[in-house]
């Protein structure tokens, strides 16, 4: 049994798959939508058509492929001018050489092929094109006889007509049954002939049931917006009440505007709490002592200064004593260039151990240097102070400017004009509102006079008391004129 048909680039199919169901498979679909292409394809594959008309237009290889339930897989390609096989994964190559074995490769996997008749003829039972003829149908009789006596499949044929006949036996008694039933049930419809002679009138009481069922509804229907209309009447009095003594009232007076006076108030409460804010830093800089007074240090500057050069000097004639301890005692040669070298540099010597003890001696009398503290805090608490000093004065200044301004004046209570004006506002929207819900009543009691005259005139007898109707008098007293 086929499971799968795939067709690409085969005609007017791109790449369609088909996978029949277990039965019958109908393919259905509009003309020229490709459903004999794919019964071409099937012979194509099943006889190996020659020819290109199969390749889809612009496509440059055309191929079917088909999948049976026991495993195989038999795929046909048609690339160029030429065509191929593949059996199971195996190439059979061109369908030029050898053509005939290939094919029965083909039909060993697909069980497709024809039915041999005889030498010359030969029955396709598997395949039925849409123009040929019906099978059998319009051969002759020997060629009938000759392929039910050569093929393998004419015991499913004749098992096929046993079926036949039995569902033709099947379809006359299930014609006799339904005749049966047919009889029985005109024989019902005759016993309830009758009825039909009641049809109209139990249509008339139908209509007429409906038509009192509809005027009850429009009678609750009128009586609810008669109440409607009693409602909105009095609101319409109360709310005309209302609006006579609001329209009494005087309307609020016209506020200055408040805006300079809150801008000057926000200014001066900024400058209150600078203000208590300097006079605080002020507070907690009282317990602080004055800075000392710092002394001239341009004596001890150059007296230190002096001390350094000394010191330098000091230490050059060390290195130059380390450098000459060598030469007090005269070499063993006596050379007269050596010997003068010898005596400037004991002179040299001499000199300089003298100026040493000298500048000793000078600096004998000074004491050692003051170590001086840290004075970045102090730096750091005049500093504090200066801005501190600074920020006062500006203060001051700043309420010197602002003596001359007199006080912020006393506001009055306006809780009393906001009642009045909250008042007037809930009186304009009641007043609006009114005037709407009056507008609606208004159009409510048009629609209700408007439905009473039509009820009136399409009923001009009182359904209840049997009396004349009018729209007038049915406005005016809610009942009949009687």
């Amino acid at each position: 049994m086929i499971r799968r048909i795939v067709l690409e680039n085969y005609m007017a199919h791109e790449r369609t798959v088909i996978e029949p169901a277990e039965g019958l498979t109908v393919l259905i679909g509009p003309n020229n939508c490709g459903k004999s292409a794919v019964i071409s394809a099937l012979e194509t594959l099943c006889r190996g058509t020659d020819g290109d008309f199969m390749v889809r237009h612009g496509a440059r290889s055309a191929s079917v492929t088909v999948e049976t339930s026991d495993g195989h897989v038999v795929t046909w390609r048609r690339q160029g001018k030429s065509s191929y096989y593949d059996v199971d994964g195996h190439d059979l190559g061109t369908t030029g050489k050898n053509k005939k074995e290939k094919l029965e490769k083909v039909h060993g996997a697909l069980r497709l092929d024809l039915v041999q008749v005889n030498e010359k003829d030969a029955v396709d039972v598997h395949l039925a094109l849409q123009k040929q003829p019906i099978f059998l149908l319009s051969d002759t009789g020997s060629q009938a006889a000759g392929f039910f006596a050569s093929s393998s499949d004419a015991s499913k044929l004749l098992e096929m007509q046993g079926k036949h006949r039995s569902k033709v036996r099947e379809a006359k008694g299930r014609r006799r049954t339904l005749e049966e039933e047919r009889l029985r049930v005109a024989g019902q419809a005759e016993a309830l002939a009758p009825l039909d002679s009641l049809r109209p009138r139990l249509e008339a009481a139908r209509d007429e049931h409906g038509a009192m069922v509809r005027a009850r509804e429009r009678e609750a229907a009128l009586e609810v917006l008669i109440g409607r209309l009693a409602l909105a009447a009095a609101r319409v009095a109360a709310l005309e009440r209302e609006g006579a003594v609001l329209r009494r009232t005087q309307p609020p007076p016209e506020l200055a505007p408040t805006a300079p006076l809150e801008e000057l108030l926000a200014e001066l409460e900024t400058w209150t709490q600078r203000r208590r804010a300097a006079e605080a830093r002020q507070k907690g800089l009282e317990p602080l002592a004055l800075p000392p007074i710092l002394a001239d240090d341009r004596p001890l500057a150059g007296l230190c200064e002096r001390l350094g050069r000394a010191r330098r000097r000091l230490t050059g004639c060390e290195g130059l004593a380390t450098a000459c301890r060598p030469l007090r005692d005269p070499p063993a040669i006596a050379e007269t260039v050596s010997l003068e070298r010898h005596l400037a540099a004991r002179r040299r010597l001499t000199d300089l151990e003298t100026r040493r003890a000298g500048d000793a001696q000078a600096l004998a009398p000074l004491s050692a240097p003051p170590v001086l503290g840290d004075e970045s805090r102090l730096a750091a608490v005049i500093l504090g102070l200066q801005r501190a000093a600074a920020r006062a004065e500006a203060q001051e200044a700043k309420q010197r400017r602002m003596a001359h301004l007199p006080g912020p004046p006393e506001l009055a209570e306006t809780r009393p004009l906001e009642d009045s004006i909250r008042l007037l506002a809930k009186a304009q929207a009641a007043e609006k509102k009114a005037a709407a819900a009056k507008e609606t009543a208004n159009a409510a009691v048009g629609e209700a006079e408007a439905a009473i005259r039509q009820w009136a005139t399409a009923n001009p007898t009182c359904p209840t008391c049997g009396g004349p109707v009018t729209p007038e008098h049915l406005l005016r007293h809610g009942g009949p004129a009687s």
